[in-house]
């Protein structure tokens, strides 16, 4: 499947879901079409490991809706390697991480609002529910993007550090009772604000995963 056979397929479920608005932008990722409606998502998978993939976020989603302090997507329809979603709303989070880092008094309320929705994640899933969430296919392993650790470690003076603590993170054994949910993505690109500067949505989940609660 290509990103031009993915974007009509979405559109065919996002009709059958009432939205009857044109796609405002399609982004090719990897394994996956993205088409960007005004109020909705589409995620359409090109192949069937994919659309496993999909579908244990579809779960973790619906399971997580209403425990966080912010707002998620919520799944709307599936429909084989479809998954429409709502869309979160809101202002651009790197944009205001921006004005953060300028502002002492925006970048404390910035950090509080980061820390208790990290801390939401982490406390959403009784130990239970990320067994099952793992059974149905949600990695326990934390992807790891190596090129971007191996760039974060020239900037250290030992180079082999870096490169050791990564190979400490492969060969980390993390205790079933242990596990916590992480989005391993919470950077402020995956977050939106709302008028007054405040964390009001999560939009990205596609890095989630259960695994240890504190790096050792």
């Amino acid at each position: 499947m290509d990103a031009r056979q993915a974007a009509a397929l979405a559109i065919s479920v996002a009709r059958r879901a009432g939205i009857t608005g044109t796609p405002l932008s399609v982004e090719a990722r990897g394994a996956r079409t993205v088409v960007i409606f005004a109020t909705h998502i589409a995620f359409v998978a090109h192949d069937e490991p994919t659309t496993r993939k999909i579908a244990v976020e579809r779960l973790v989603l619906n399971r997580l809706a209403g425990r966080l302090p912010v707002a998620i997507p919520l799944p709307v329809l599936a429909d084989g390697p479809v998954c429409l979603r709502t869309k979160v709303l809101g202002g651009p989070g790197l944009r205001h991480h921006q004005y953060a880092l300028a502002n002492g008094s925006i970048g404390d309320a910035y950090a509080g609002d980061h820390g208790a929705l990290i801390a939401a994640l982490h406390t959403a899933f009784s130990s239970n529910e990320l067994d099952a969430f793992v059974a149905a296919g949600l990695p326990d392993v934390a992807q790891l993007d190596l090129d971007d650790a191996i760039r974060g470690g020239e900037a250290m003076a030992d180079r082999a550090i870096a490169l050791a603590l990564i190979e400490a993170h492969r060969a980390q054994v993390v205790a079933l009772a242990d596990r916590t949910f992480h989005q391993c993505d919470v950077g402020s690109h995956n977050l939106v604000v709302d008028g007054h500067g405040r964390i009001a949505g999560l939009i990205e989940f596609e890095d989630s995963a259960a695994v240890a609660a504190v790096v050792r």
